[in-house]
């Protein structure tokens, strides 16, 4: 997350591994996934739904420890992954989803992700957020069943969005034209 902005999704999924992955064992009785970021992200719901739909659940054979820097803080970031680590888990999840300020300030912004369109941003594009977090359940079940992280697969998005919040284009004095709108697979009104 370093230089980038605090909300940046780190969808590469920062994986830190405990000796057992390392050594390509048998998956966990309960297994421990981390997530780590600025703030809880709004696509954790499906997250955890596609953990569940490969079999892992919460309370059963999967236990979720959650740490995020409260307020912002990126500097807190460091610290809060050692704390991952001393918990001992077997994978951990970059998130993060924090609303920025500048409908606030009405500064017209284009983001990476439809999140910050959905918290007032005028507009977005970037990939299918859902379906990388799916994808990402996906490689954390197979590390977490033994495989090890550097022979997985580099994935990358096929499905690009492009949403608009035309709300947040009347509150900032800008008309959208009918060709952006058009173009939009999304207008949030």
């Amino acid at each position: 997350m370093g230089g980038a902005p605090a909300g940046r999704l780190a969808l590469a999924a920062l994986v830190l591994l405990t000796a057992t992955a390392l050594a390509g064992a048998q998956p966990p009785a309960k297994a421990r996934v981390g997530l780590l970021g600025v703030a809880p992200d709004s696509m954790m719901p499906t997250f955890r739904e596609s953990l569940r739909e490969l079999g892992w659940v919460t309370g059963e054979n999967l236990l979720i420890e959650e740490r995020y820097a409260k307020g912002g803080d990126l500097a807190r970031i460091p610290g809060l992954a050692a704390d991952l680590v001393k918990l001992r888990v077997d994978v951990i999840v970059t998130v993060g989803n924090t609303a920025t300020g500048a409908a606030k300030v009405r500064v017209p912004a284009m983001y990476e992700s439809r999140a910050f369109v959905e918290a007032g941003g005028l507009m977005s594009y970037g990939a299918d957020r859902g379906a990388g977090y799916r994808r990402v359940a996906a490689q954390v079940d197979r590390i977490l069943r033994g495989a090890r992280p550097a022979e997985l697969p580099v994935e990358q998005a096929t499905r690009i969005e492009f949403v608009v919040n035309e709300k947040t284009a009347k509150a900032l004095g800008i008309t959208l034209s009918p060709q952006v709108l058009s173009r939009a697979d999304e207008v949030i009104r």
